[in-house]
């Protein structure tokens, strides 16, 4: 309760120093405003005087002068004052400018809020009772049993149903009980189910689909980079639909979707950037980051999000490491791997990442080791997914013989 007491009133005293700060500047800004209001004023207020002089003279001419008069005074009229005043008034007229302020958040407010509340979470403690411990001896439960993968099934994807001998996968997603993968050769994306080794569905492309990303229970997401283009669709009864189709500015290789928000977050590592786009597809903004970053970016392969923790991970296998970035384009850690590829994460919001050595690494959202997953046989990862219950995953990929691979905990 202490802690929780302690983060209110941080909060309550961050929003009273914002209130005063921008309360103070609508003070000073608006004194400005009324400051050019006066001046303003004050030589229209001249003009006014000053004609209403040269007017009282003309009535005077005309009622009491004579011709002679009245030819004198349009003279000194035309002379001095009339040009005096024309002159102001241009001036003034110049001057003129319509002023006003607004209050612009310089970050999104729903993030903001959703940071705010992911900033705390309770963790499951236990407490050492044994004759050497003490009350202070508490240790954090593990999250995680001990758990080993165990081989289910392999499917060559090599085989004549797929209709050609070089079918590199890119990427793959566990939807429902069926496993989609994009291929390149011929561009197409295929669905297996998970308890039969044949290709159930065939989705034929015009491009090398180059990632294929989950983006809700039945919903996916399909980059073609060399297309600049992105496809929504849709997994029905074991076939890929097509919902929807955007052509984008710039060429993204994957794309995960935040939940939190409806947004997309779209790597374009041959650009260097990571775009968010709203989800009508039109673009939200770019995240702003240093040099640093965008170099580690144009070397990324894979993009995965985690929502929770408001966790960009970039996966880079020429740098051998694994990068998280906050959603503001700040770099949190590294995480050094044997060249990392593809990566998931489970609820809890431990990342997974396949590398080229052919194990799995689990890492906590904070970037600590956990443990190693040892796998056979594995030549050349590219894909890694979980199904929906956690607890099966598969990975495709190969080079000489592509595959995928299908694994049960036990």
């Amino acid at each position: 309760m202490l802690l929780l007491q302690d983060v209110k009133q941080k909060l309550l005293d961050t929003y009273n120093k914002i209130e005063e700060t921008v309360l103070s500047s609508i003070a000073d800004k608006k004194k400005v405003i009324f400051e050019k209001i006066s001046v303003q004023q004050k030589s229209v207020r001249h003009i006014l005087n000053d004609t209403e002089h040269q007017s009282s003279c003309i009535e005077q001419v005309e009622k009491f002068g004579t011709e002679v008069h009245a030819v004198l005074v349009q003279r000194k009229i035309q002379k001095e004052p009339q040009t005096r005043l024309q002159s102001s008034v241009v001036d003034i007229g110049r001057s003129r400018t319509r002023s006003f302020f607004k209050c612009t958040a310089n970050t999104c407010l729903d993030t903001l809020l959703i940071e705010i509340k992911n900033s705390l979470q309770i963790d499951d403690m236990v407490c050492d009772v044994s004759e050497k411990g003490s009350d202070s001896d508490i240790k954090q439960a593990s999250i995680y049993a001990e758990r080993s993968l165990q081989l289910q099934s392999e499917i060559s994807l090599d085989e004549k149903q797929l209709s050609n001998s070089n079918n590199y996968p890119y990427s793959c997603i566990w939807i429902d009980h069926h496993i989609v993968v994009a291929l390149d050769t011929p561009p197409s994306v295929v669905v297996f189910h998970e308890d039969n080794e044949t290709v159930l569905s065939r989705f034929n492309c015009q491009s090398i689909p180059w990632s294929v990303s989950k983006t809700g229970q039945n919903d996916m997401v399909i980059t073609f980079p060399r297309q600049r283009k992105i496809s929504f669709a849709q997994l029905r009864n074991g076939n890929v639909h097509l919902v929807a189709e955007m052509t984008t500015s710039v060429p993204y290789k994957d794309v995960a979707r935040d939940t939190a928000l409806n947004q997309f977050i779209c790597l374009a590592n041959s650009e260097g950037q990571i775009d968010v786009l709203n989800n009508d597809g039109s673009l939200l903004h770019t995240l702003s980051l240093s040099s640093e970053i965008k170099q580690c970016i144009t070397s990324s392969h894979y993009l995965a999000v985690h929502v929770n923790f408001r966790i960009l991970f970039l996966t880079n296998k020429i740098l051998h490491e694994i990068t998280a970035i906050s959603f503001q384009g700040k770099k949190l850690f590294e995480y050094a791997d044997n060249k990392p590829l593809a990566c998931a994460m489970d609820p809890s919001g431990d990342v997974y990442a396949v590398c080229l050595s052919g194990n799995i690494h689990q890492i906590s959202p904070t970037g600590q080791y956990k443990k190693s997953l040892l796998l056979k046989e594995i030549d050349a990862p590219r894909g890694l997914c979980f199904n929906d219950t956690f607890d099966k995953l598969a990975i495709v990929g190969g080079l000489d013989k592509c595959y995928l691979k299908l694994y049960k905990y036990i």
